[in-house]
């Protein structure tokens, strides 16, 4: 079960088993929870995961007051390898897009060629992003903060998310 398998759209699929195994959670959470994993399907009695698809950021922990916030919990979802979208962080698809597009500018984190772009699955930390998401919150808080004001205005470049419904 170790391979690859490809849709007629060219995407690439692993098994729900090596999805549990590299997430870490159980087959079972992961059917239970299959509404909330974009990348997760169920066709004709098979179980298919889209490379790239990532297991749910745990939100409800996490105290936002303002963007700074916002950024930083993105941040943090995208360093731990976890899904998360503008539904979760309670904002506009745009301004979702407008935060990747500010960590983008601030290289904290870079595509990775998933063909999984729901929410920010198309998106890994760099090495700065990964320093600055293990910072406690008012340092995190503090860095990103300088970082974004110091790049404001000069991305050009695409955003890749899809909604999720």
């Amino acid at each position: 079960m170790g391979a690859l398998h490809s849709s007629k759209q060219g995407q690439k699929f692993i098994s729900l088993e090596q999805f549990s195994k590299l997430i870490g959670k159980t087959e079972s959470t992961i059917k239970r929870r299959r509404t909330e994993i974009p990348g997760v399907e169920y066709v004709n009695g098979v179980w298919k995961v889209l490379e790239g698809t990532r297991f749910p950021f745990k939100i409800r922990s996490c105290s936002i007051t303002d963007d700074e916030d916002r950024r930083r919990v993105l941040l943090s979802a995208i360093s731990t390898y976890r899904y998360i979208d503008a539904k979760m962080l309670g904002v506009y698809p745009k301004t979702f897009e407008n935060y990747l597009g500010d960590l983008l500018q601030a290289n904290l984190i870079r595509e990775n060629g998933s063909p999984n772009r729901y929410g920010a699955n198309y998106y890994d930390c760099t090495p700065e992003g990964s320093k600055i998401a293990k910072l406690n919150k008012e340092s995190a808080r503090s860095k990103l903060a300088n970082l974004v004001s110091s790049c404001i205005g000069t991305f050009s470049g695409a955003i890749y998310s899809e909604i999720f419904c």
